[in-house]
């Protein structure tokens, strides 16, 4: 789903009549608005994406990423994706069994860990070759 049909849906399920009537209700410029289907989406800047997903309660990752389809409320962090992406990294290397789940607080504390041994981890692999 685009961006733009994106945009539309939200603006449907908000009751959103046109272009102006969502640049009144969010603050966002018309011109930023109609720019976006004259001169494309590809450079949209930060601070309006956030106006946006903000006023749409929904996640900025959502309106610019076209591959996402849920809707998540804005601010929601993206936290539980990532836990989900490290818990199948561990599983696929052996550290952590196929029925095992990795909660927050698991995940919190291998990351703690890892800013504890950021140094070593990051630069081991140079002091060996040193060593040789």
């Amino acid at each position: 789903m685009t961006f733009l049909s994106k945009l539309e849906h939200l603006m449907t399920k908000k009751k959103i009549k046109n272009l102006h009537d969502l640049s009144t209700k969010s603050g966002i410029p018309y011109s930023t608005l109609r720019g976006f289907y004259s001169k494309g989406t590809d450079n949209i800047k930060l601070p309006t994406l956030r106006s946006l997903a903000k006023f749409f309660n929904c996640s900025i990752d959502y309106l610019a990423d076209d591959d996402i389809t849920d809707i998540k409320p804005y601010g929601e962090s993206s936290i539980d994706n990532d836990i989900e992406v490290f818990q199948k990294t561990l599983k696929e290397h052996h550290l952590l069994d196929e029925n095992d789940e990795l909660t927050s607080e698991k995940f919190n504390n291998i990351m703690e860990i890892i800013k504890a041994n950021k140094k070593f981890i990051l630069f081991s692999d140079e002091s060996d070759k040193i060593d040789k």
